[in-house]
């Protein structure tokens, strides 16, 4: 979230809920609304931190609305961020997935689960296979070479893998 945000007040200064405009408009129908307090949570944190400043705005009959600019270190933490390499892509939140699997296989756990890890790895395919109907009903959606379509085609291609790594663990492992 703090690079997302450094990146979109790169573009000027802005208050926390145009960042969320911002930022659902840049990911579109790929990925779920943002939490507002996530937003203002890592402002106050970036603000510590002396990413980014507070510009207090005047409004008639209500309370100063809080504008964020970036300062110059936040300026440098986004370049820093932007040019760092990018390392190996990683099935992030999905490793549970292949952890259970595999230790699901092993003598001494595999009486514990009622079917065997036959039974999880039909259970995970399922799981994929209604992730997979779910993200090309919303890519159908987006529109084409989009930032949204972009995110569902690489996030549809990363559950490709893990199907295709399902069906090796049923020829292996059952």
């Amino acid at each position: 979230m703090r690079e997302l945000l450094l990146a979109l007040l790169a573009t000027g200064p802005a208050h926390g809920y145009e960042l969320k405009v911002a930022a659902e408009a840049t990911f579109g129908a790929a990925a779920a609304p943002i939490n507002i307090g996530q937003i203002y949570t890592t402002l106050q944190r970036m603000q510590r931190d002396g990413l980014v400043s507070v510009l207090p705005v005047a409004q008639d009959g209500k309370p100063d609305k809080k504008v964020h600019a970036l300062t110059e270190a936040g300026q440098t933490a986004l370049t820093e961020w932007l040019a760092a390499p990018l390392g190996a892509s990683r099935l992030r939140g999905r490793d549970d997935v292949y952890t259970r699997i595999l230790v699901a296989a092993q003598p001494a756990v595999a009486g514990l689960l009622p079917g065997g890890v036959g039974v999880l790895i039909a259970r995970q395919r399922r799981d994929t296979l209604l992730q997979v109907r779910d993200l090309t009903q919303r890519l159908s959606a987006a529109s084409p070479g989009s930032s949204a379509a972009l995110l569902l085609e690489g996030a549809l291609l990363q559950l490709e893998g893990e199907l295709r790594w399902l069906d090796l663990c049923d020829v292996h492992l059952t």
